[in-house]
């Protein structure tokens, strides 16, 4: 397997079987297509291994974001801002690009012919595949981390996350886990950005989440060195949750999202738990 210079989509997709990509149900992916030698059909061949690994019941999902969006916007010089205010096109679910700094793959399930994807227009969910609709269902003021979120479905349906080639740090599903933690105070973040209103316009919506650029906890003050999201998901490796596996000499790993979160919430809860009266939402 870890010989081949060139992968075809069949080949992909018989390995993605033979280290336990699971039949049937839900499977959220983060690539790294780079640490793959040359796949035949690029990215597509990417996603049609995915389809076949996974079968006709099963559902192909991933972090798409919003490219070039203005989540950072208040921090920019004035001009800046200024030319954004005024020449941003709104979100649009169905046309909006997926960011290209998480790979080519969320942009290609975006395209891909019936592909659903979640309302908030800084953290949604592409997704293709028979529980795709569901999996995506929301709307634009729900809370993108929170319990009621399509990542919380991920873990309701117990979903299995793959990083296919990408780093222990991709994995967004940490971002719920601190969500829901009970730890307190966590670190918020507003912001705005530009949606489409029912009458066709633009207005600048108002939003507030977790801070998820810097995290939501002091993470610095105890993984000096490491990123927060890699340290919690070595843990549950040395915990036995998940798994690493070689894919065409590809670093890849397997975790069950249920599990993954238990853990990632267990870590930060028991680091960051505080008797301290939660502050208020913004």
């Amino acid at each position: 397997m870890d010989d081949a210079r060139w992968i075809t989509a069949d080949q992909l997709a018989t390995a993605l079987t033979d280290i336990g990509l699971p039949t049937g149900g839900i499977v959220m992916v983060h690539s790294r297509l780079s640490a793959f030698p040359w796949i035949v059909g690029g990215v597509e061949g990417v996603m049609r291994a995915l389809l076949t690994s996974c079968g006709p019941n099963g559902t192909i999902t991933a972090y798409a974001g919003w490219e070039d969006n203005p989540y950072h916007l208040a921090g920019w010089p004035e001009v800046r801002q200024a030319a954004y205010r005024t020449g941003m096109p709104a979100f649009d679910p169905a046309v909006s690009e997926a960011r290209r700094s998480f790979g080519r793959l969320p942009e290609r399930i975006r395209t891909w012919p019936g592909a659903q994807r979640s309302a908030h227009p800084e953290m949604n969910l592409v997704a293709v595949g028979a529980q795709a609709a569901w999996l995506t269902r929301s709307s634009l003021d729900d809370d993108p981390w929170g319990p009621d979120s399509p990542l919380a479905r991920l873990v309701e349906a117990q979903a299995t996350i793959l990083l296919l080639g990408a780093p222990l740090d991709s994995l967004t599903l940490v971002h719920h886990a601190e969500r829901i933690a009970t730890a307190e105070p966590k670190r918020w973040v507003s912001y705005e950005m530009p949606v489409t209103t029912d009458g066709g316009g633009t207005v600048w919506h108002p939003f507030s989440a977790i801070d998820t650029s810097r995290g939501a906890f002091d993470y610095a003050a105890i993984t000096t060195g490491v990123d927060y999201i890699e340290a919690i998901a070595r843990s549950a490796l040395t915990a036995g949750i998940g798994r690493h596996a070689s894919v065409f000499g590809a670093p890849c790993h397997l975790f069950p999202a249920h599990s993954l979160v238990e853990h990632a919430t267990t870590w930060i809860d028991q680091r960051f738990g505080s008797a301290q009266t939660p502050p208020a939402r913004p």
